[in-house]
């Protein structure tokens, strides 16, 4: 029988759906499959002095936006560190949010501020009428100047030619300017997209100026085959533009005829 150590597999709603197969698998079994990192890690260099800067228009409805706000009784508010209470308040936002998701997962926990006392986080808020309608809790990494928007929670509301949710990315870029932070992380997705992670999910971290990265050879994170074991309409995933380097990525969408050649019955994992 194929070792662990050799393919990840998935399965959704109890059906196997794909699965990830180490490149000696892949060459022994004869398998053709979607070459690229099992996992990628979102990067935004802020090597720019105002909020979203990459994009003038969308700076600039923004910052009409926040005035507005601004000027209409709302409160824009930087906590660090963040208190409990604010805490509590905006988790029922995030549990809503993930809630109303098709596909949502709740990936933190009520008691994740007093279980984390080491952890340097800082909550970006606002307030309407002292209520939490938006927020965003930014981790301190590691790596020295740089932080992860870990959870994000907010409501869904139009201001101006932009929106609550617009804005919230807008104060991400001022603290990272403010605090003369060089690297903002947005988490790691698995490579593929249209089965658990919507496609839109792609689209919306990269017109906020975020860039995949390939993660590669930590742990479990390398570059494998994705193969799938279920019909899909649509994938969109990343591969390498080369594969002997292993480093640049490029993304590709798959339709329903190019995923078939990617397609095999649960018996390829016989012995």
């Amino acid at each position: 029988m194929v070792g662990e150590s050799e393919i990840d597999l998935f399965y959704i709603d109890g059906e196997l759906s794909h699965g990830y197969v180490d490149e000696d698998l892949a060459t022994v079994k004869n398998i053709k499959g979607i070459f690229g990192p099992s996992n990628i890690r979102w990067e935004k260099e802020m090597n720019y002095s105002t909020p979203l800067e990459f994009s003038s228009k969308k700076a600039k409805r923004t910052e009409k936006a926040i005035e507005y706000i601004l000027a209409n009784g709302y409160e824009i508010i930087e906590q660090n560190p963040i208190g409990q209470a604010t805490y509590s308040e905006w988790y029922e936002l995030y549990k809503a949010n993930i809630n109303n998701k098709e596909i949502g997962v709740i990936h933190l926990q009520e008691d994740w501020l007093i279980a984390n006392p080491t952890v340097t986080s800082t909550g970006l808020f606002i307030k309407q009428n002292g209520k939490i309608i938006a927020g965003i809790i930014l981790i301190e990494e590691k790596v020295k100047q740089s932080f992860q928007c870990a959870f994000r929670a907010h409501v869904y509301e139009k201001v101006k030619d932009s929106s609550i949710a617009e804005i919230l990315e807008y104060m991400i870029d001022q603290f990272a300017i403010n605090h003369s932070y060089k690297l903002i992380t947005r988490g790691t997705d698995p490579n593929i997209y249209g089965v658990r992670l919507k496609a839109s999910l792609n689209d919306f971290k990269k017109q906020y100026g975020f860039v995949a990265k390939p993660l590669d050879y930590k742990g479990h994170y390398h570059p494998r085959y994705l193969i799938f074991f279920k019909e899909y309409e649509e994938i969109l995933t990343y591969t390498y533009k080369d594969k002997s380097v292993n480093t640049d990525i490029e993304e590709k969408v798959f339709t329903k005829e190019e995923l078939a050649q990617y397609t095999y019955p649960a018996s390829i994992l016989g012995s």
